[in-house]
């Protein structure tokens, strides 16, 4: 197995996307994102083995793991196909059937993902290259000027301002200036207004023209599909007032802060232990890390032009936004739509590619059971219900990328690590899995602030424990 083919698990549609969406959003913990994204993969291609000899178990506490992962990227195509126009019906049964092509294809030679891989970041990469070429700036003179600017403000050519523009997902803007809010479309809107120290929430039913007046403090809360239009010059609602902030964002309280940054790291290299295998040949070896690095880069270039080219997407930006909102804006009119097209054969590409690394991961998984026909039954099981769970709901996809790498983390990584001994492993795995599930669910009603990397940073340790413990006992 090559280096591209053994790195097609983390090459997926869902970590460019989610790279792009937080250096577009100024987010403290963008610049560790990017750096776990290059690292952690390629700390895990350095291991000489792939871990400990795995048993039954391994299948059915694992596979939950990679069953998240493609939930994640499956969420990635749904979304493309919302902002192009496609039904989301179809478009999550078009992501099951892109999932299930390794079925078919897949033999003993499963290089090829590898190759569509490489095909998939190199569009990518293509594609951002273009766009910089049309904004006619280096990226780190883009992002220069973009933290140079003393307020992100609505501009006179803004969709925003011309005509209005509909939001994707339900959204609250918080106003720090008078501002006049004007309803494209007729609807019900709900105004949150603070007077002193308290707070009132008030619904307006608003025709298309009429318009709200909101004052420094108060908030908006839109539904999906509301269209509004804002007034060219005023500051743009939301975190990000500035260029400044949005270049050196505040962190949370330190303590919190700490936990969160240690837990992602956790989160991530425990799960780039579990989702990479080892190159065991020297065929491409190069090809691997440069494949990670234009892969990680190319996501951190998409959300820095983004923000200098057009502060204004940020108005309910979803995890597409920089990708693929941002071309029609700064490239020519008849270039745009070949840019678009090119962006969603990668997205299309990376997770035809990453669909075949996590289905290697199942196979894998599968061997101790030694029947036939096991392997492609459970992924064809995990395929339908993450198109399933992809057509009926939309969650952040970078929630649930997280919650997969904790869950494998906890459960494949972390027992990995302290035993070969199958028995203790299997101990291990047992606990990592309970204690993460009981996290989540602790965390998500009694510290919600802490996040979803706070999970893997309590049952993984726990697990890792667990595990060099029994295996003291067998």
């Amino acid at each position: 197995m090559t280096a591209l083919a053994a790195l097609t698990p983390w090459l997926g549609p869902a970590l460019l996307a989610c790279v792009a969406a937080h250096a577009f959003s100024g987010d403290a913990d963008a610049p560790v994102i990017v750096l776990l994204a290059v690292a952690a993969p390629l700390l895990a291609l350095l291991r000489r083995s792939h871990g400990a000899s795995l048993d039954r178990s391994s299948l059915i506490i694992a596979g939950p793991g990679l069953a998240l992962l493609l939930w994640a990227n499956a969420l990635i195509l749904v979304e493309l196909a919302r902002l192009i126009g496609i039904d989301r019906a179809a478009a999550a049964l078009a992501a099951g059937a892109l999932a299930l092509i390794p079925l078919v294809v897949g033999g003993a030679d499963d290089d090829w993902s590898g190759v569509i891989a490489a095909c998939g970041v190199a569009g990518a990469a293509v594609a951002i290259a273009l766009v910089g070429a049309a904004i006619g700036l280096p990226p780190w003179t883009a992002w220069t000027r973009a933290a140079s600017r003393p307020a992100l403000v609505f501009n006179e050519s803004s969709l925003w301002v011309t005509q209005g523009n509909a939001l994707p997902r339900s959204t609250t803007l918080e106003f720090t200036e008078v501002h006049r809010v004007t309803a494209v479309t007729a609807g019900t809107y709900r105004l949150i207004e603070r007077d002193g120290g308290a707070l009132a929430v008030r619904e307006r039913q608003l025709n298309g023209g009429e318009a709200l007046t909101l004052r420094p403090g108060d908030a908006l809360l839109l539904q999906a599909g509301a269209r509004v239009r804002f007034e060219t010059g005023k500051r743009i609602p939301g975190p990000i007032p500035s260029g400044v902030s949005w270049s050196q964002p505040h962190a949370s309280a330190r303590p919190r802060a700490a936990v969160r940054m240690v837990g992602l790291a956790v989160t991530v290299i425990g799960a780039a232990v579990a989702l990479v295998a080892p190159c065991r040949t020297r065929t491409l070896a190069i090809g691997g890390p440069l494949a990670v690095l234009a892969f990680a880069l190319a996501g951190a270039v998409w959300g820095i032009y983004a923000m200098y080219a057009a502060p204004d997407l940020s108005v309910g930006a979803g995890p597409l936004t920089a990708l693929v909102q941002l071309p029609p804006l700064v490239v020519e009119a008849h270039w745009a739509p070949s840019i678009v097209i090119l962006i969603g054969v990668a997205l299309l590409a990376l997770y035809t590619a990453a669909s075949c690394g996590l289905w290697h991961r199942m196979r894998d998984l599968a061997i101790p059971w030694s029947r036939r026909g096991l392997a492609r039954l459970t992924w064809g099981i995990a395929v339908t219900l993450a198109a399933a769970a992809a057509w009926s709901s939309s969650p952040d996809p970078w929630t649930i990328l997280l919650l997969g790498c904790g869950f494998l983390t906890s459960t494949v990584a972390a027992p990995a690590l302290a035993s070969t001994h199958p028995t203790a492993r299997r101990i291990g795995m047992i606990a990592g899995a309970t204690i993460f599930v009981l996290a989540a669910a602790v965390l998500a009603v009694r510290a919600p602030a802490l996040g979803v990397t706070s999970i893997a940073l309590i049952a993984g340790p726990v697990a890792w424990l667990t595990t060099l413990l029994m295996s003291r006992r067998v």
